[in-house]
């Protein structure tokens, strides 16, 4: 990875270059100093070093294993660069390995990509869908950009525009501003609960039948299952959602995608914008 120094850090040191001017985190920081990871012209430098406009600093990340079994699939490519990745995630395929699910989730597919291109880092997925929810996931390459991304998630600072499809007519438009936190009888489900996690979701109707009704869905906070959570609680759970609404046996998921994310690029700075093709089973359901 290579940064230039612009005009603003010429005359700086290599430390606010880095911390200050790409907000590096002290332990990454701390770490690259103990691997020699900071070189200029090829040659490791000390924290303190002078530099001057147009330096290319290179930023040598360590090799890790990323921790996951390598499995051959298909991972559909929306977006690529040599700093991070942005696929489109099927249903029901899960972001990670977990009980029941150690070889057929999206991070295995990943880690055999990146295995066959030599890339040898963690698998790091700063937000994570359901593994019913389709749409954009974005992939770190190196440490540097995770941190980035998780913080920016944090701040609110990567804007996500889902679509749903939910049980009823809802209104033209609305706000749900209701805290959200584990239910208490169940490791898994959440629910609206005074004492839970401030939660915030926004939706205005797409289309609208006898039965259904799509939306256009922003999330100001990410917590677990807000959506679901959320939609469930005015009376409009998903269609397809088990856990929050009614099994129906020839809905496979529940109908959410992740449509739309849009970021500043933690490197380049450039506006990114990754757009995920609406599935099938939404898009059928749009046209009522």
């Amino acid at each position: 990875m290579f940064l230039t120094v612009t005009e603003k850090y010429d005359g700086g040191s290599v430390r606010d270059f880095l911390k200050t001017g790409h907000g590096f985190s002290s332990r990454l920081f701390s770490c690259l100093k103990k691997t020699d990871g900071i070189k200029l012209n090829g040659i490791p430098v000390r924290p303190g070093f002078l530099l001057k406009a147009g330096d290319r600093v290179e930023i040598i990340f360590p090799e890790v294993w990323h921790g996951v079994q390598p499995k051959e699939g298909k991972i559909d490519i929306l977006y690529e660069d040599e700093f991070l990745l942005g696929v489109n995630k099927p249903a029901p395929m899960p972001c990670h390995p977990s009980a029941g699910h150690y070889e057929d989730t999206l991070a295995n597919y990943v880690a055999a990509y990146f295995e066959s291109r030599g890339l040898k880092t963690a698998i790091r997925i700063p937000g994570r869908l359901d593994s019913g929810t389709t749409g954009v996931v974005l992939i770190a390459k190196n440490e540097f950009v995770a941190e980035k991304l998780s913080s920016f998630t944090l701040k609110g600072e990567i804007k996500k525009k889902y679509l749903c499809v939910a049980e009823g007519m809802l209104p033209e438009k609305g706000e749900i501003d209701l805290p959200i936190g584990r239910c208490e009888d169940s490791i898994i489900k959440r629910c609206v609960r005074q004492d839970g996690k401030a939660a915030k979701t926004v939706f205005r109707r797409i289309t609208a039948g006898e039965d259904f009704s799509a939306a256009e869905v922003e999330i100001h906070t990410g917590r677990t299952h807000q959506i679901r959570v959320h939609m469930a609680h005015i009376g409009h759970p998903l269609v397809g959602d088990w856990l929050y609404g009614k099994e129906i046996p020839e809905q496979k998921r529940h109908l959410l995608h992740l449509w739309k994310t849009e970021f500043f690029h933690p490197v380049t700075k450039e506006k990114i914008c990754i757009e995920a093709p609406i599935p099938e089973d939404i898009k059928s359901l749009m046209c009522l």
